[in-house]
């Protein structure tokens, strides 16, 4: 499921590029 990690999806552009951002509500705190 996208949404559920560490990024959230954003925007797809076909061809060109896909724009994940960073999702605030991610349970996990540190790491890489």
């Amino acid at each position: 499921l996208v949404g559920t990690g560490p990024f959230v999806f954003r925007e797809y552009r076909p061809g060109e590029y896909v724009h994940f951002v960073r999702n605030e509500d991610f349970w996990m705190i540190g790491g890489d």
